[in-house]
């Protein structure tokens, strides 16, 4: 037994020194350290400008403009391809640091916002996690790296407009905000969360066999993030929800408990609506490429490795120019893309 002890002894002192090693050359040798390329701001210029040029009275004057490629210029001056490139460019840096490396890894970005390191570190994951590239654990990993992360989606969304009483301190919704949000609450929209969804839609042209759902089912989640009736994409996280809830039931007078079996009592039933949308669409949501995948289960192909080449980039035709009657998402198998 003495020697028993003497040995488990000796082992933990060992690694307490391994460790205390490992603490001293962390700081200089074992780490990297990326900047984030760009913010929210720099990412709505080039939206509006993405915006124009996917703007056209009617379909003739489109075809009129694509035939001259006009478009393609315009497509070109929004720098929105190039951004994409950027993040999944760097996101496969990082991978390899993490992987090949096996060093840790830090983001630098403003203090101001937190809205390019969701959409690194997310991609990060799905490049290196497979069940990342489910459809709940898709869901799952936004929810973690968005929303309980503190992403302000309703800043940058601007879904719904919570506006305080200075009189009674009441937090309501206003849906008719069209007229009364303030210009700095415009300055703030920026459409990251669909950034980050173009990003993942180069990864499924990449490897189309390696994700359970199809870009529909990242067009239509773009499209309820934007519809106002989720939580996870109307507050600036969990802490502006709960807050909100909180308050809510304050001015009501209920003497409910904000804990934790409440708020997630909201949330399902809040999720109600979209895993009933899911069900109903899974011939258009789920990628039979990727059940029947030979290398579905092999550990060689688990990890991502992206190009970044600004040629191989894709525009995402049936999300930008779904007004256009070939491209719109439930026209599934017909051919239109530019």
């Amino acid at each position: 037994m003495d020697q028993t002890l003497k040995a488990m002894r000796e082992k933990s002192d060992t690694f307490l020194k391994v460790k205390k090693v490992a603490n001293e050359s962390y700081g200089e040798y074992e780490y990297f350290k990326f900047k984030v390329p760009f913010n929210y701001e720099k990412i709505q210029s080039h939206y509006s400008k993405l915006l124009d040029a996917c703007s056209y009275r009617t379909t003739n004057e489109f075809s009129k403009e694509a035939e001259t490629s006009s478009f393609y210029s315009s497509l070109h001056n929004s720098k929105w391809l190039r951004d994409v490139s950027t993040l999944l460019g760097m996101s496969a840096k990082i991978v390899n640091c993490l992987h090949l490396s096996r060093r840790n890894v830090f983001l630098e970005e403003d203090k101001s916002s937190n809205d390019c390191s969701c959409i690194i570190s997310s991609l990060v994951q799905l490049m290196m996690n497979e069940r990342a590239r489910t459809i709940i654990g898709f869901e799952d990993l936004i929810r973690k790296d968005w929303f309980l992360n503190g992403h302000q989606f309703n800043k940058r969304l601007l879904t719904v407009s919570i506006l305080k009483n200075d009189e009674t301190d009441e937090a309501n919704f206003d849906l008719a905000s069209a007229g009364i949000v303030k210009d700095s609450a415009i300055k703030s929209i920026s459409p990251v969360f669909l950034l980050f969804l173009d990003c993942v839609f180069q990864l499924t042209v990449q490897y189309p066999d390696r994700f359970e759902f199809t870009e529909y089912y990242l067009i239509h989640l773009w499209d309820y993030a934007l519809s106002g009736i989720s939580y996870e994409f109307s507050f600036n996280g969990l802490s502006d929800w709960t807050n909100f809830v909180h308050n809510q039931l304050k001015s009501t007078g209920s003497s409910q408990k904000v804990n934790e079996d409440f708020l997630g009592s909201l949330f399902v039933e809040n999720n109600r609506f979209w895993n009933d949308h899911l069900e109903r669409n899974q011939n258009l949501f789920l990628n039979l490429g990727y059940y029947m995948s030979p290398t579905r289960f092999n550990a060689d192909y688990r990890i991502l490795n992206p190009t970044d080449k600004i040629h191989v980039m894709k525009f995402w035709t049936r999300c930008y120019l779904r007004w256009y009657e070939m491209n719109h998402p439930y026209n599934k198998g017909v051919s239109g893309e530019i």
